[in-house]
């Protein structure tokens, strides 16, 4: 079985992702199947069946923080800057924000240029100072 197997002394293989991925899929399918009373129980099943495609992604994707918390990182800073200003009054410009800064922080994470990833995910257009 290759979900139990253990990956502590190197990286796992694709394959071996793969078949881990599958064995932990199935594992959650059954969970998801059964009956339960409590309704807090049924909630989180109902989110667990809704996500059943995106759950896992951390296995097979190295780049993808099983717990989210860089991504929350990430955000954290500018979440607090917009509380301590009171910029960003808008909805949609609180969203855009955050997604830039994400973006941004993801390519240098990445270890790629973050303006050039900018320019070209504008059509290519230079980018203009001022």
């Amino acid at each position: 079985m290759c979900f139990t197997s253990s990956f502590d002394e190197e990286d796992p293989s694709a394959s071996a992702c793969i078949c881990s991925r599958a064995e932990a899929s199935l594992h959650l399918k059954g969970l998801i199947r059964g009956e339960y009373e409590s309704q807090e129980i049924q909630k989180l099943i109902e989110k667990s069946r809704n996500g059943l495609g995106h759950w896992l992604t951390f296995v097979t994707e190295p780049d993808i923080d099983s717990t989210n918390n860089r991504a929350e990182r990430a955000l954290c800073k500018q979440v607090v800057l917009r509380k301590m200003f009171r910029t960003l009054r808008s909805t949609e410009g609180i969203e855009i924000h955050e997604t830039i800064t994400t973006m941004l922080a993801t390519w240098k994470r990445r270890g790629l240029d973050p303006p050039k990833q900018l320019q070209s995910i504008l059509g290519g257009q230079e980018l203009r100072s001022g």
